[in-house]
């Protein structure tokens, strides 16, 4: 996804939202173990966007990717950030969530 990310058309470039395996055994259920999860799994592009851990609102558990997706889209088509022109970020916009879990839903 990421190469693919890199140069469309030869003109645009785009992120690849990736998300962090957080099961036990296979996966990073510590953010200190993120690094070395991603460099066994060679994600280590710039327009790699890799997401730790999974989000939970309610019942309802979310990949963060799926969460962050959403809200740069939300970002992007907002009237006051530019109507569908992307050039705000979406960090520090706040998410639809109110934990965050590991795969067997955990809270971390």
């Amino acid at each position: 996804m990421s190469a693919k990310g890199e140069n469309i058309n030869g003109l645009f470039e785009a992120d690849a939202l990736l998300d962090v395996d957080t099961r036990e055994g296979s996966g990073a259920t510590h953010y200190t173990e993120v690094p070395a999860w991603k460099q066994s799994k060679n994600f280590m592009k710039p327009n790699e966007m890799v997401c730790f851990p999974k989000l939970k609102l309610g019942d309802r558990v979310f990949n963060f990717s799926t969460q962050q997706a959403g809200l740069m889209a939300r970002t992007d088509n907002d009237a006051s950030l530019g109507d569908g022109t992307p050039c705000e970020s979406a960090s520090n916009k706040s998410l639809q969530a109110d934990s965050m879990v590991l795969a067997n839903g955990e809270e971390r």
